[in-house]
C-alpha cells in the first residue's frame, strides 16, 4: 500500500482595480470651432463640426473625450443621452 500525499495548492489571482470616471457633456454639433471647455468640476461642454446624424456626432465626442483625458488607452463609453445633447460618458483605464 503506497501512500500518496496531495499537497494543497491554491491560485493566486491578482485583481487589478479598475478606475473609472464619470463626465457630463453638453454636446453643440455644426459648430465652426472644435473644443472641450470644462464648465464645473466634472461637466464640460463640447464642439464639434459633425451634424448629430448616423451617430457621427457621438463618435467624435468620444475621441475628443479619449484625446482629452490621455490617449488611445482609455476606454470611453456614452452610458446615457445616445440621441440628447447632454450625455453621461464614463472614462476607464
Amino acid at each position: 500500500m503506497s501512500k500518496t500525499s496531495q499537497k494543497g495548492s491554491f491560485c493566486l489571482f491578482r485583481y487589478a482595480k479598475i478606475k473609472s470616471m464619470y463626465i457630463q457633456i453638453k454636446a453643440k454639433t455644426g459648430q465652426r470651432v472644435e473644443s472641450i471647455t470644462e464648465t464645473k468640476p466634472g461637466r464640460f461642454e463640447v464642439s464639434i463640426k459633425e451634424k448629430p446624424e448616423r451617430g457621427l456626432a457621438n463618435k467624435r465626442i468620444l475621441e475628443m473625450v479619449r484625446e482629452h483625458f490621455g490617449g488611445a488607452s482609455k476606454n470611453v463609453k456614452i452610458i446615457n443621452g445616445h440621441h440628447t445633447k447632454t450625455k453621461l460618458i464614463k472614462i476607464e483605464e
